[in-house]
């Protein structure tokens, strides 16, 4: 049996230590399948990582439009403000060459500046997380007490 991306995403993450469970489910009435809040495939906790990370799980090539369906969330500004996190796991290839890319859509408490991440250069695998400066395409959000948090967009 062909293992599914969710299920690479769901070994991987248990063995860095991740406790996560599947938050989709198949709607009988619907006949299509549910993620909880719209977007997320899994759901779980690190005792390293502050509140509930919640994964999209997609294919490398379709990160950008994960992405933005989940910044037009209705549900995802509430997530990140209430202090959880969102990752986008993006699979590609097949066997012992099948390869992830993470994107986290985190944020920051200063509306100019937030945590960017980008490739590193000499592994593709490998990323950075840079301070970084406000930058074109990034969305600026206000959480309920009035402050700004800046929501850096890692392309």
């Amino acid at each position: 049996m062909v293992a599914t991306p969710v299920q690479h995403s769901l070994k991987y993450l248990r063995d860095k230590g991740w406790n996560v469970t599947i938050s989709s489910w198949w709607d009988s009435f619907g006949k299509k399948r549910k993620d909880l809040w719209g977007f997320a495939d899994l759901a779980g906790y690190h005792e390293s990582v502050f509140g509930t990370t919640y994964f999209q799980i997609t294919t490398i090539s379709n990160i950008s439009a994960r992405k933005k369906k989940i910044l037009k969330n209705k549900y995802a500004k509430g997530l990140l403000v209430s202090g959880n996190r969102i990752v986008i796991h993006g699979w590609e290839g097949k066997g012992s060459k099948k390869k992830l890319k993470e994107v986290l859509l985190d944020q920051t408490t200063n509306p100019k500046i937030a945590f960017r991440i980008t490739p590193f250069s000499l592994k593709p695998a490998k990323f950075w997380l840079i301070l970084d400066h406000e930058k074109e395409g990034d969305l600026i959000i206000e959480n309920e007490e009035g402050r700004n948090i800046l929501l850096a967009n890692g392309d």
